[in-house]
């Protein structure tokens, strides 16, 4: 089901599962949302997987068996056959971002990502490039953190937890409300701080 009135509709949308803390490579199970909302996912096999929406939206919660779980983490035993219930929800945020320690005419990059770095690669993070003012939108509710930087391309930290974790006292946090809006004014961290910062973890 969708939780909210202005949706696309549900065949737009494409659900599918990432094995978690298994190595190698593992296959997605997808599935097509049908008009009704009902969907089959077959070939799951067993273990802990986290359930993703493309298309439109993110997940909003998430039961198996009639058992609330946690859509980011969750296990599927053997001989499991569901249902599972999913929510969608499609209320996002905006946030309004004032960057101060920027030169005049200067540039800035700014990378949002989940302050659960375990949720890191579900589709929260954003980075935004431009001046002192900045927007970015479609942000699902939740906890983040924010890092303004005159480092040209920052995507490289997203796949790095450890670096982020090693960093986080330069980075600022913010709560992101269901459907609202946050202006936010986060100081910039220059390339040599960063720097410095990071070769402190290692």
């Amino acid at each position: 089901q969708v939780d909210g009135d202005d949706h696309p509709p549900l065949e737009n949308a494409r659900l599918y599962l990432t094995p978690r803390g298994r190595l190698g490579y593992m296959p997605q199970p997808q599935a097509e949302i049908n008009k009704d909302g009902t969907f089959t996912m077959s070939g799951v096999t067993p273990g802990h997987w986290r359930l993703m929406v493309s298309g439109f939206g993110y997940v909003k919660s998430l039961s198996l068996a009639g058992q609330q779980v946690s859509p980011d983490d969750f296990q599927i035993p053997p001989g499991a056959s569901g249902p599972l219930h999913v929510s969608i929800g499609v209320k996002t945020a905006d946030i309004n971002l004032t960057v101060t320690g920027l030169s005049a005419g200067g540039q800035v990059s700014v990378l949002v990502f989940p302050e659960d770095l375990e949720r890191l690669g579900t589709g929260l993070e954003r980075v935004a490039m431009g001046g002192s003012q900045l927007g970015i939108g479609g942000l699902p509710p939740g906890r983040y953190r924010l890092l303004a930087t005159d480092v040209p391309s920052p995507w490289i930290l997203q796949q790095r937890p450890d670096l982020l974790k090693a960093i986080e006292s330069s980075t600022q946090g913010v709560d992101v409300p269901e459907g609202g809006h946050v202006s936010v004014t986060v100081e910039l961290v220059s390339r040599e701080d960063l720097l410095r910062a990071l070769a402190e973890k290692e």
